[in-house]
């Protein structure tokens, strides 16, 4: 989630706070939701918005489907004729419809604020205690975040906690107490909690005690729990999906504030150097391969991302990255002065570039960010030279204007070989990556794609002198040329991508 978006449940129980007697209707629970709308019969219905339907729109006009409606009827809803798919809150005629619409363009407004006083809260000295406060402020009862080791880095109110911790001399902080502890070392209902994302309910399996809370997790590793501690009031439903908006605060706390980690992660650190030309450590970088279970000798690409709006917040860029470590495996995003880098294992990931276009598009929606990626490359110690590639690529897709979200350096290669020579790139980085796929598909299955390749650009696409240098039948020369596109995805009608294979081929020989 990359916003404070509301479904269909956290809407009904804020009516209901409110004073509204309504009934809820669920198909679809996705936390979607950002504002209200009058439904007058239009046929596109616009994601994000739920329509107040009156009873007199409701018997004129057809319904969509999937359509998230606020309905104010007389009727009883069992007599309502709607799409299977469609899920709507019921308010009874008795509501007068406008002040209904003002209610809720009040609850959308009321998580539009708070959305920015955690953001506000995100640039704050004390980030995290503001955050938990802020939390706590909304669900009126106590929050506190613990680490992994149990140190209690945040609480609303401890006194409310007074009796699970202790204070620790050493560490300067109150710590869960032992006692406490080794109770959830020896809980199977606790260790089942460890493994959550989003937020959940936990029930003790030695007393009646409850909690919600939400794991905080960074680079997929736990990093603590944000924990809502009952008093004065019962759980609600939305409690699960609100905790988790907070807790993915704190996990961008944790991950960028160093007054909370204590030591920037390396792979940022790595990352920041390479942004400025800086060769990493191989030592320091080969233990945290280790840590990682990477190989140096993956195949890997990197990538840059720009916001196309300069009024987007820190945490929807911050969120970004960690969403984009979600959905793809064996990657790594971080923000810096206005850009997100990544360095994506594709051998970790069991992906390829095409694969991973499609995983970034759940992350990154067409319109709001750029995106420029490198080569494919298989030692991870050039990176850096992939990065810088990146980096071309999405400059030069932004002064063409390009209206394309990603954008991939082949696309660029010839125009910046051209204009630039080698300029800040290697050589091997700059040749035509699919000259080496076919190389090693060569090696590996005892073909000659890479030479027939060669000679077919080499006698300008002549197809009888082709075969008879390669000295094979004329009917041999098709399906190798299919073999050739489907392994690389070239497109040898157009005389750039010919060009630049030549020059590729000219290069590899004489440089």
């Amino acid at each position: 989630m990359t916003g404070f978006f509301l479904n269909l449940e956290i809407l009904y129980e804020q009516m209901v706070q409110r004073g509204i007697s309504a009934s809820l209707f669920l198909q679809n629970n996705e936390l979607c939701l950002k504002d209200i709308q009058f439904y007058t019969g239009q046929e596109d219905l616009q994601e994000g918005l739920i329509y107040l339907v009156s009873q007199e729109n409701l018997n004129s006009y057809p319904i969509g489907e999937k359509a998230s409606l606020l309905i104010l009827s007389h009727e009883e809803p069992i007599h309502f004729s709607l799409p299977d798919v469609c899920s709507y809150i019921w308010v009874s005629g008795e509501e007068n419809l406008f002040t209904l619409f003002n209610c809720v363009q009040e609850i959308f407004s009321y998580y539009r604020d708070l959305e920015r006083k955690v953001n506000q809260a995100l640039n704050s000295e004390n980030s995290l205690y503001t955050i938990v406060k802020i939390a706590a402020k909304h669900f009126q009862m106590p929050l506190f975040y613990h680490d992994e080791f149990y140190h209690i880095l945040a609480c609303s109110d401890y006194n409310s906690i007074e009796e699970d911790i202790r204070y620790n001399e050493r560490k300067s902080g109150y710590v869960q107490s032992v006692e406490v502890i080794n109770q959830f070392r020896t809980s199977q209902s606790y260790k089942e909690t460890m493994n959550t994302k989003g937020g959940s309910l936990w029930e003790s399996d030695y007393d009646n005690t409850k909690a919600v809370y939400a794991n905080v997790w960074v680079n997929h590793i736990y990093r603590g729990r944000l924990v809502l501690k009952q008093e004065g009031r019962e759980y609600r439903k939305s409690d699960l999906y609100e905790i988790s908006f907070f807790a993915q605060a704190i996990s961008v706390l944790v991950r960028y504030r160093n007054n909370i980690l204590g030591n920037v992660q390396f792979l940022e650190n790595m990352m920041i150097d390479a942004i400025y030309d800086k060769e990493p450590e191989r030592m320091a970088m080969l233990k945290e391969l280790e840590v990682l279970q990477w190989d140096s000798f993956d195949s890997y690409i990197c990538g840059v991302i720009s916001p196309l709006d300069c009024d987007v917040s820190k945490f929807f860029l911050y969120s970004i990255c960690t969403d984009i470590e979600e959905k793809i495996p064996g990657s790594y995003a971080c923000y810096h002065k206005g850009y997100i880098y990544m360095l994506v294992n594709l051998t970790k990931g069991g992906l390829d570039a095409d694969n991973l276009r499609m995983k970034m598009a759940y992350s990154i929606r067409e319109g709001l960010m750029h995106v420029g990626v490198s080569n494919v490359f298989q030692d991870v110690y050039e990176f850096p030279v992939y990065l810088r590639q990146a980096m071309i690529t999405l400059e030069y897709s932004e002064k063409h204007a390009s209206t394309i979200w990603y954008n991939e350096f082949r696309t660029y290669a010839l125009e910046y070989w051209m204009t630039e020579g080698i300029g800040k790139l290697s050589k091997n980085s700059l040749f035509p990556p699919e000259l080496l796929v076919l190389k090693n598909y060569d090696k590996e299955n005892g073909t000659k794609l890479l030479e027939t390749l060669e000679v077919y650009l080499t006698s300008e696409r002549n197809s009888t002198l082709t075969s008879q240098i390669l000295k094979i039948h004329r009917s041999t020369l098709p399906y190798r040329l299919k073999h050739i596109q489907t392994l690389t995805r070239l497109n040898l009608e157009l005389h750039e991508t010919r060009l630049y294979l030549m020059m590729g081929f000219y290069a590899i020989k004489r440089l």
